[in-house]
């Protein structure tokens, strides 16, 4: 099958640092020189990371199957034949001597060139001689430049994270994101005009399903009833804001069971980058949303209560409806409250009675307008209703299911339906019946 490259997903990094000595055993990577220490970290990830991924992905599907997680999204074979060796660097800190190897990919790997980013894989050897390694992603917000200080940045984030530090970063925004060597994530930080916190970042890897039967001509060779094709999406997101930072084309697989493993590259033919660029917009616009407090008004009616005839109360419902999503899109979802006031008497005088909250609890929510680009779907929500005499409120958590809806191409949606959690607080809402 004729191949070629479309893009390929994230980032680099190199590394630069001075020298800093403690009382501590030290490693292996200590006793060597430069180039010998970079000689042989290489030959360790060639042999264990490498070979161990080979290994795996050459499992009959009866033990890992063909959908698997592991199968689809397996990446470090192709992240090796991208790391700049002859780049590499040696440094030393609080006694621990790692190397940091940059992969050789664009400043601005992504379709939304307004973000630069760069990956880098960092070795290091424990006391005890055992070899570890850990890729970081560098990515920078949007229209900010990451500089010509690379290196010097990526030191002190590995740093930070390591020795569990909160060293500033100067002049940086961005963010950076820690994996293990399986490329599983184990931590993220935000870097805010040079400060260092903790954050929650990360790639979310959807796959594609199967193109269609139409596409053969793009898998010359290649049996249709023997093999399928799946593109893996990379989605980039802030957990804390639900802010979409970028999207991009990680990798195409063909599986093929005889071959009982994943391989192949972008192929001639099947659907274009434009078509996977348009779905996955669709579904970020679909996914812009923020939370609101803003209350719409409220349904107010007497109630008649016949509990306790010598001394009545006399009751009305209060049921507020408050806006708890808005969305860029210009739908909204609107949550609707239960609530009973009472005529309380607190003096001598009828004139001095007043109107009290005696209960809150949530009803449902609701979505209201029109959703272009797909669907959306609210949870009923749980309510944690704030009731005092005068004021009361309601704490909302809920979930939202979007599914959305593919532009015409040769195959299915690039993203399948997903859930995001909120957490929505609605204002104090007074006791008047009116």
């Amino acid at each position: 099958m004729k191949q070629k490259s479309l893009f390929i997903y994230l980032i680099v990094v190199v590394l630069t640092i001075t020298t800093f000595t403690a009382c501590r055993k030290q490693s292996n990577l200590a006793q060597q020189n430069d180039s010998e220490a970079i000689e042989n970290m290489k030959q360790w990830f060639e042999k264990t990371q490498i070979t161990k991924e080979k290994v795996m992905l050459s499992a009959p599907f009866s033990s890992l199957p063909k959908m698997s997680k592991q199968r689809i999204f397996a990446r470090i074979q192709k992240l090796g034949t991208i790391l700049k060796w002859d780049d590499a660097k040696v440094s030393n800190y609080n006694g621990m001597e790692y190397i940091v190897v940059p992969a050789d990919e664009q400043l601005k790997p992504f379709s939304e060139k307004s973000f630069e980013a760069k990956r880098s894989l960092i070795f290091y050897s424990d006391n005890a001689g055992v070899n570890h390694m850990t890729i970081t992603e560098l990515i920078g917000d949007k229209e900010k430049k990451l500089g010509d200080n690379v290196e010097d940045f990526t030191t002190i984030a590995f740093q930070n994270m390591f020795w569990e530090k909160s060293d500033p970063i100067k002049n940086l925004n961005a963010s950076i994101i820690f994996y293990d060597e399986d490329y599983k994530l184990t931590s993220s930080f935000k870097i805010s005009n040079g400060l260092w916190s903790k954050a929650k970042i990360e790639i979310q890897n959807v796959k594609h399903p199967a193109l269609p039967d139409d596409t053969n001509q793009s898998r010359a060779g290649l049996d249709e009833d023997e093999c399928e094709t799946y593109y893996t999406i990379g989605y980039w997101y802030d957990l804390n804001t639900g802010e979409v930072v970028s999207w991009s084309v990680i990798d195409m697989q063909v599986i093929c069971p005889n071959s009982g493993n994943g391989g192949g590259s972008y192929g001639d033919g099947g659907p274009t980058p434009d078509c996977v660029t348009e779905n996955v917009v669709r579904a970020i616009d679909l996914d812009n949303t923020y939370e609101s407090n803003e209350t719409i008004g409220f349904d107010i009616y007497d109630i008649q209560d016949n509990t306790n005839l010598t001394a009545p109360k006399f009751k009305k419902a209060k049921n507020p409806k408050w806006i708890c999503i808005k969305s860029l899109g210009g739908w909204t979802l609107v949550s609707y409250e239960t609530g009973v006031i009472v005529l309380q008497q607190v003096g001598a005088t009828p004139a001095q009675d007043r109107w009290e909250w005696e209960s809150l609890t949530h009803s449902t929510i609701e979505k209201l307008g029109i959703v272009i680009g797909g669907a959306v779907e609210p949870s009923a929500g749980e309510g944690t209703s704030h009731v005092y005499s005068l004021y009361a409120g309601m704490e909302l958590d809920f979930s939202i299911k979007f599914t959305a809806s593919p532009i015409s191409c040769s195959w299915l949606p690039v993203l399948p339906p997903w859930t995001r959690n909120y957490h929505s607080e609605s204002t104090f809402w007074d006791s008047k019946p009116y």
